[in-house]
């Protein structure tokens, strides 16, 4: 009888560190997640920095107790000063055609 219970008990606390264990890896991922996505709203490509948005979206999705520091991280990002890019002109001058555009022959027949 004394070994069926010493053998629960080693049984009840393999689950309960099979429990930990698995909760520390997840929490791992999550971190790894969470700031992989914050690095790349620091990118200087703007397609990296608009995946790391949908980064940031799916780990809050997945994780509500985490949610509320996505936003913040996310409002924060978006509350921080932007400086204008000065190799591109601010001014834009429309170029190509000079002279009006002339009507297909098939198109002014049936217009008339």
């Amino acid at each position: 009888m004394g070994a069926g219970i010493g053998a629960l008990i080693t049984l009840a606390l393999a689950l309960r560190r099979q429990q930990a264990t698995e909760h520390d890896a997840t929490e791992r991922r999550l971190t790894e997640l969470y700031v992989k996505a914050v690095d790349q709203l620091g990118s200087d490509n703007a397609a990296v920095r608009h995946g790391g948005f949908y980064a940031l979206e799916r780990v809050a999705q997945d994780n509500p107790a985490h949610r509320q520091t996505i936003v913040e991280v996310i409002c924060a990002y978006l509350r921080a000063p932007y400086p204008l890019p000065t190799d591109t002109p601010t001014t834009h001058k429309l170029t190509g055609l000079r002279t009006p555009l002339r009507l297909s022959k098939a198109r002014a027949r049936t217009e008339q």
